[in-house]
């Protein structure tokens, strides 16, 4: 008797945690498909405003893509890389330090218990201090 009722309970135990176990699943899976499904529109818009030579329009686009991170998506990698091509053509000094801090603003939004693009957050912290050098101090 000792044996059937443990039986059951194990029983009963499994088939009360499969459904949270499968519920769980499904409602990351749709956390995380959102998440990745609006990091791949905001990288289009962000293409679509350099299409209309709309820089700062992509900029906050490719800011919002960078900041939908989800590990491995290749959207992220795709908007932080644009952001430092974007700061490399940009006209001047004040358009490229504004792309390269909205991307390290964008870095620092999206770590956890580890840091994302770690060489990219600081190859831009480098070229903001050195370009921090170059700019006149106000007295």
């Amino acid at each position: 008797m000792g044996e059937s009722s443990s039986e059951s309970r194990r029983c009963l135990l499994l088939k009360r945690t499969i459904p949270v176990v499968l519920l769980t699943c499904l409602a990351l899976t749709l956390i995380v498909g959102k998440v990745a499904f609006q990091a791949r529109r905001h990288l289009d818009q962000a293409e679509s405003a350099l299409e209309s030579n709309d820089d700062e329009e992509a900029v906050w686009h490719y800011q919002w893509a960078v900041r939908h991170y989800v590990p491995f998506l290749p959207a992220n990698r795709s908007a932080v890389e644009a952001l430092l091509t974007m700061a490399e053509a940009a006209g001047d000094d004040e358009q490229r330090r504004h792309v390269l801090r909205i991307l390290r603003a964008s870095l620092y939004a999206i770590r956890s218990i580890y840091q994302p693009f770690p060489d990219v957050l600081r190859r831009v912290e480098e070229e903001l201090d050195l370009s921090s050098l170059d700019q006149p101090t106000r007295e």
